[in-house]
């Protein structure tokens, strides 16, 4: 509930939910999608990714995604992507 907005825009949700598969192959595996905050009467903003994630070596793993924001405002394009996040530790 947000405070001092108008009784039309007063309200802001927003969630997330993720599946890990590990070992799948010599790494894991995961797909995740999830709600963009989104106040009461807006556009809601959908947003799906998947990754796998493997291991280099002892101490660097590399992690591949692609993504894709959904919004479901005419007026609003989609955004989709790919990155790679790698990791080192010592």
């Amino acid at each position: 509930n947000l405070g001092g907005a108008a009784a039309g825009a007063d309200e802001q949700a927003s969630f997330m939910i993720g599946l890990t598969w590990d070992e799948v192959g010599p790494g894991s595996a995961g797909i995740a999608m999830g709600h963009s905050n989104t106040v009461e009467n807006a556009d809601e903003l959908y947003q799906y990714e998947a990754y796998y994630e493997y291991p280099v070596n002892d101490s660097m793993t590399v992690t591949p995604l692609i993504y894709t924001l959904d919004a479901a405002g005419a007026n609003t394009d989609d955004t989709s992507g790919a990155m790679v996040k790698t990791t080192f530790k010592f």
